[in-house]
């Protein structure tokens, strides 16, 4: 079994598909999406459109969930957040095209918006165009060097079109900007192993799990390398942590039994 990268971060706030440990892990917008967004301010403030007078049908227009979070203040919303927020309810339903054209009307109100930046390099992450994820990721990071959701999101465009060092390289920021980041550790340590660095794979896993030692995808990956290994009580340990926690997936946990089942039976001499 070969394990890929799970993944990229969207900021609107998150996107979080069910971690497999199979992929390498996208932040925030990860599909199949379990979202729990929260709806952030782009870019620097504009006019009140109900203090300017362009009053807008956009609360006629906005899904009801994005309806609900201007109904605080009964105003109309502000334009650019307007068109944030529809890309966020487009990117939920899928719909990656809408989704982009809503950026892109972020982006003609707020053209210096690292975050909108890298939500689309997310979705073009998704379709596959990983030169069109890497051109919007690198105008994000020009903006906000330090931004580690984007360097994380710019090494999977990276190891996904076979550019390990490059993709090494930011997964290594994404870690040293954000070192809590369990997903950037999950993913650097998948990017030695496929480098066939897999002392150093071990040691990102590990430390992903020293901070959380129910995140799935690290148990998952870990009991791959040690099964690989030959270290079997080891992998059936990893393997029965990620059964227990709360991010496995019921179609791999069903693989997953089945692996210990062999492991336990024939694979795994005393």
């Amino acid at each position: 079994q070969t394990a890929a990268i799970a993944g990229e971060q969207t900021s609107a706030r998150r996107f979080r598909e069910e971690p497999s440990g199979e992929s390498l892990q996208e932040q925030d917008f990860r599909l199949p999406a379990s979202l729990d967004a929260e709806v952030e301010s782009p870019g620097p403030p504009l006019p009140d459109l109900s203090e300017s007078g362009r009053e807008t049908t956009a609360r006629l227009q906005t899904p009801p969930e994005i309806v609900q979070k201007n109904r605080d203040t009964g105003k109309p919303l502000r334009e650019d957040i307007y068109h944030f927020n529809m890309a966020v309810f487009f990117q939920r339903q899928g719909d990656i095209q809408s989704a982009l054209k809503e950026y892109g009307q972020v982006l003609e109100l707020s053209p210096y918006n690292a975050e909108v930046y890298s939500n689309m390099g997310v979705l073009y992450n998704q379709v596959g165009e990983y030169d069109k994820a890497v051109a919007v990721l690198q105008k994000a990071l020009m903006i906000d060097p330090a931004y580690g959701k984007a360097h994380n999101n710019i090494a999977l465009a990276y190891y996904n079109s076979g550019q390990l060092e490059r993709a090494l390289e930011h997964f290594k920021r994404a870690v040293e900007l954000e070192p809590a980041n369990l997903e950037s550790y999950n993913n650097l340590g998948l990017v030695y192993k496929k480098m066939g660095d897999f002392r150093k794979a071990e040691e990102a896993f590990a430390t992903a799990l020293n901070v959380d030692p129910g995140h799935a995808p690290s148990n998952y990956n870990m009991a791959l390398l040690c099964e690989e290994d030959g270290r079997y009580d080891r992998a059936v340990d990893y393997y029965r942590a990620y059964i227990r926690s709360k991010g496995a997936t019921p179609e791999l946990a069903r693989k997953v039994n089945q692996r210990l089942a062999r492991l336990t039976r024939t694979e795994a001499p005393k």
